[in-house]
């Protein structure tokens, strides 16, 4: 039995707000009890951190204009002082796994360079840990010359290729269905080799494969 994404986004913007008081971010004293867990909880501490302009000499530029940047860089990369371990919390990657297993489904590692420095490393941990289908070759903010290099990846791999926009509705308002940011184009042609395909398992990337 596994959580609400509610009552999630509650523990979550909890452990957020310790992690942030330890790292000297300035917010609100009423942060938490403020926090409706309907909004994403990296959007809700983008939205507060940016409110004080002493919070810009702690993280970068990029992340200081953009909440998804902060998301990928900051609350889910293991280096930073701001990543929030949620294991204890949501369920094991196997777990998840073989619940698509059961179901039919494919096993897809999503939208991988959105996690910019460590994109390669949790590319590679991935493949290497993991029976994985297939990768998300096409995506909103991925360049011509990295949905390139995932699909050849792919092709020589034997692993499946898709795309998608990552549309959520509001949360996402620059990101059209289908379109993405309005270039995003997807042949179906890629989903001709969807079944019958081996798994993938303990790969490896080499060093020029490296964005």
């Amino acid at each position: 039995m596994y959580l609400s994404a509610e009552d999630r986004n509650r523990l979550e913007i909890q452990k957020l707000y310790d992690k942030c008081v330890r790292a000297g971010i300035k917010l609100d004293p009423n942060f938490v009890k403020n926090y409706s867990p309907k909004i994403y909880p990296s959007q809700y501490l983008h939205h507060m951190l940016i409110q004080n302009e002493a919070n810009k000499n702690i993280i970068e530029e990029d992340a200081w204009k953009n909440s998804m940047v902060l998301y990928r860089q900051y609350i889910s990369n293991p280096q930073s002082p701001f990543f929030i371990d949620m294991d204890d919390i949501l369920p094991s990657l196997e777990s998840v796994i073989n619940l698509i297993r059961a179901s039919n489904g494919k096993v897809f590692i999503p939208h991988i360079f959105e996690y910019r420095d460590n994109s390669i490393n949790i590319l590679r941990y991935l493949l290497q840990t993991y029976p994985i289908d297939g990768i998300e070759c096409y995506y909103s903010s991925f360049t011509d010359n990295q949905s390139s290099k995932l699909v050849e990846l792919c092709k020589r791999k034997s692993l499946l290729i898709s795309g998608g926009s990552d549309y959520h509705g509001q949360n996402k308002p620059d990101i059209d269905i289908g379109s993405g940011k309005g270039n995003l184009s997807i042949s179906i042609s890629i989903l001709l080799n969807w079944n019958n395909v081996p798994i993938f398992y303990n790969g490896e990337i080499k060093e020029e494969e490296r964005e």
